[in-house]
């Protein structure tokens, strides 16, 4: 846990520094600032992604999945996972962007009998392949609840947490 603490310690000292050497690079314009694609994450939703670039550098992306399916019993089942953030990228340059993120998500496990919710502060990089391809990456710490319905139980958790995926960019 220190080692992840640590980590996150550097990044976010080179994101609060970042201003003063951003305002001296050049920051391009994303020519293709919409991407939809793919993405695992434990800070802001898993599932179907699409994330949108403003030219000022803020950024906000949307995921998430649904499944229904019959259990076993042959009652209705499923589980659904929906998550947001909100991300500001000081430092941009051609291929890659570095952004602190904000996330939140809920999910819920009709099998288990499971809900969850969280909010993630983290850092993150996105990494341009090509025009139209793009690497997406984030480390950060999810504050949570989990509800259990039999037996009925809350608890809060702090964990680390990671987000990985693909663009398609347009």
């Amino acid at each position: 846990m220190s080692r992840h603490l640590l980590s996150m310690v550097l990044v976010v000292t080179a994101l609060a520094v970042s201003p003063a050497v951003a305002v001296a690079a050049e920051q391009p314009t994303l020519s293709n600032p919409n991407g939809l694609g793919l993405s695992v994450s434990t800070l802001a939703g898993s599932g179907i992604t699409y994330r949108r670039w403003l030219d000022n550098g803020v950024g906000f992306q949307v995921a998430g999945v649904p499944f229904m399916g019959l259990k076993d019993d042959g009652s209705l089942g499923g589980f659904y996972n929906i998550g947001a953030q909100v991300m500001y990228a000081p430092l941009r340059f051609d291929s890659v962007a570095f952004y602190g993120l904000l996330g939140a998500g809920v999910g819920n496990n009709l099998y288990a009998g499971r809900s969850d919710a969280g909010i993630a502060p983290g850092v993150g990089m996105d990494w341009s392949l090509s025009p139209n391809f793009a690497l997406v990456a984030a480390l950060g710490y999810t504050v949570s609840m989990t509800q259990t319905l039999s037996p009925r139980r809350t608890t809060y958790g702090l964990s680390p947490g990671f987000t990985v995926g693909g663009l398609v960019c347009f």
